[in-house]
Formats: C-alpha cells, sequence, structure tokens
C-alpha cells in the first residue's frame, strides 16, 4: 500500500474559534459579576442584621424575664432612682426604679426592684430582691446591653421604654393594677 500524501484528507487542529472563546469568557464574566453582587448584597444585610441584635437577641429575652415579674405581681411603683426604691421615698410617674409587691402566704407583701443603674462606664437592667433589706448587689442582671431604660405609669398601665446603643427602641406595656 502506497499512500500519497496529496491525495490524503488533512488532519484538522483541533480546538476553539475566536468566537467561541470571546462567548465563553463573556458567559464567565457574566457569572463572576452576578455572584460579586449577591456577594456583596449578603454582607449588606448581615451587616444590617447585626446592628439590630438587640432587638433580634436581647428583647426577646427581655420580654419574658419582664413578663414572668410583672405578670405575678399584685402592685407597682416608680421611683426616680435607686434610693427612692430603697427608701420608701416620693413615687413619681416615671423614672428608673420600679419596685414590685408580691402578695405571700404570710401575709406581708414581698418585694422586688428592678433598677437601670449606671456605674461607671457600664449600664445594666439589675433586679434587686427584699430579704430582711435590701442589698448592696444585685440578685441578677436583666440586660447590661440595654443603652436607657424608663419606667411611666400612664394613667395605670405601666410603660417600659428600653432603648438599645444603636438607638434602637423597644416599648413594653402592661400593668398589675
Amino acid at each position: 500500500m502506497n499512500r500519497n500524501k496529496a491525495n490524503s484528507t488533512p488532519t484538522t487542529n483541533r480546538g476553539f474559534s475566536l468566537l467561541e472563546m470571546a462567548a465563553a469568557l463573556s458567559l464567565s464574566m457574566g457569572v463572576a459579576g452576578a455572584s460579586l453582587a449577591i456577594i456583596t448584597q449578603h454582607t449588606y444585610f448581615m451587616r444590617q442584621i447585626n446592628a439590630f441584635s438587640f432587638i433580634r437577641e436581647e428583647a426577646p429575652q427581655i420580654n419574658r424575664i419582664l413578663t414572668s415579674l410583672l405578670s405575678s405581681a399584685s402592685d407597682y411603683a416608680i421611683y426616680d432612682e435607686k434610693s427612692g426604691a430603697f427608701s420608701n421615698g416620693t413615687v413619681s410617674n416615671s423614672g428608673t426604679a420600679l419596685l414590685l409587691f408580691y402578695r405571700s402566704p404570710s401575709g406581708i407583701p414581698d418585694r422586688t426592684a428592678i433598677i437601670f443603674e449606671t456605674t461607671g462606664d457600664s449600664k445594666s437592667l439589675n433586679l434587686y430582691n427584699y430579704r430582711n433589706g435590701w442589698s448592696s448587689e444585685p440578685g441578677w442582671t436583666i440586660t447590661s446591653i440595654a443603652d436607657d431604660v424608663l419606667f411611666a405609669d400612664h394613667s395605670g398601665m405601666l410603660t417600659i421604654e428600653l432603648s438599645g446603643q444603636r438607638g434602637e427602641e423597644i416599648t413594653y406595656m402592661g400593668g398589675t393594677r
């Protein structure tokens, strides 16, 4: 068999044309641009969610604690500050100290104080229990993330306004009267 190179079919070079490469490159750039836009949007939303962590994480816990304390109280009194609540000072329509009274089987009312305090640079909403006198240290801290707390009485309706560190505001309403 004698093969003549002139009569044989030429071998075809395998590869992509310039048009195919341009199309593939354009498609890849489009996918990369869309991915970048999605990642940027996701990062923005995550920053927004983290900015309101007080409302998302802390507020539900504060709500459960306050609901439990207020639902079992028989009466309340609001004072301008901690010293007024501890000494049965002048009752006010608004303040940073809330004194809760509970009925006990002995007939002597139990007392609990919820007080928003600023100590140095730290702010906290603390709970004090009355056991033969007021303790100088809180029984426990309800939250240390709130920036401001105000208790107020509006025609027998107790409102508790909490402000977060980034300006978030939550108002709880209820009462025992």
